[in-house]
């Protein structure tokens, strides 16, 4: 949790006030809040695509509100901004073009919050998020780690409290987590996937198109990890039974399910049905290779003629 540098210099004087009076804390914003997968990818191409002085981008998040309360985050788009050691400028009068641009395709979506990349929280954070609250109520500040700190890519979302001695005095602002998840549909999950295996034309040219891998090269990778998976739970069956880890019921649970959900055939025909449907695949893409080639051939002979 950060927080603003004014705290830290009142630290001692709060501690002495709290002996006599209790602190009281703006926590208004109990929100949950839920971000679709292709936000999180616009923030990294954003990010990827940053001039050579730039440490790092923000940005803003358009979403909706459901009954509960709660936002879906839906949407985002890059927001210029300069931004030095202590001071940062961002362009308004972008941002109100941009807001107007989406709300006429998506009338349903405000602002939000924002976005930056990168794993610190500084003043000038603070002074974005003020920006934000003329904007809307309570935004939200979700933080991409793009540094892959933990050897993960982070995302985590905040907004901003004030603790006072008065709830009519705010004393001090800072930011606090609050509940934040990924939450993708199955169409999505497929669309990330493929994003994720696709192989780049050209590795050495930047943005380089990506070719979505053959059907027979994704079923060799659902394969193999499959195959790792058995692997790892077998090794973790076995360390188990040797008492060396204790044993979880619910993984026990969750292993007689995956089980239980095997069909019960034998061997030999699971081998004549998994050559078949191979055969299949393997004819589908010689089709479509055959298409191709007809197709090109049938565009030379158009320019010719």
């Amino acid at each position: 949790m950060a927080e603003l540098e004014s705290e830290v210099q009142s630290e001692g004087k709060c501690d002495s006030i709290a002996d006599r009076q209790s602190l009281f804390l703006n926590s208004e914003n109990c929100k949950k809040y839920t971000c679709e997968p292709l936000v999180v990818i616009s923030i990294l191409d954003h990010h990827k695509r940053r001039t050579e002085k730039q440490t790092r981008v923000i940005g803003t998040l358009l979403g909706s509100e459901d009954l509960d309360g709660n936002i879906l985050i839906s949407n985002c788009f890059p927001l210029i901004h300069r931004e030095e050691e202590d001071t940062v400028s961002v362009d308004s009068e972008f941002q109100k073009q941009m807001t107007a641009l989406h709300h006429r395709m998506n009338s349903e979506e405000r602002i939000v919050g924002w976005y930056a990349t990168g794993d610190r929280i500084d003043y000038n954070c603070f002074e974005i998020h003020r920006t934000y609250d003329e904007e809307c109520s309570n935004p939200v500040m979700l933080c991409v780690d793009t540094k892959l700190s933990g050897a993960k890519l982070s995302v985590k979302a905040y907004h901003a409290a004030t603790i006072s001695i008065d709830p009519a005095k705010p004393l001090v602002t800072r930011f606090e987590s609050v509940p934040f998840a990924l939450d993708a549909s199955q169409a999505e999950k497929i669309g990330v996937d493929v994003s994720i295996s696709g192989r780049p034309d050209d590795k050495d040219v930047f943005d380089s198109p990506s070719s979505i891998i053959p059907d027979i090269d994704s079923l060799q990778i659902a394969l193999a990890d499959l195959l790792r998976d058995v692997e790892d739970l077998d090794a973790y069956v076995d360390q188990v039974v040797k008492g060396t880890i204790p044993s979880d019921p619910s993984i026990g649970r969750e292993i007689v399910h995956a089980l239980s959900s095997i069909p019960h055939i034998d061997a030999r025909t699971f081998d004549k049905m998994f050559a078949n449907n191979v055969q299949d695949l393997l004819m589908v893409v010689y089709l479509s290779s055959l298409t191709q080639t007809q197709v090109a051939i049938a565009n030379k002979i158009g320019h010719v003629l």
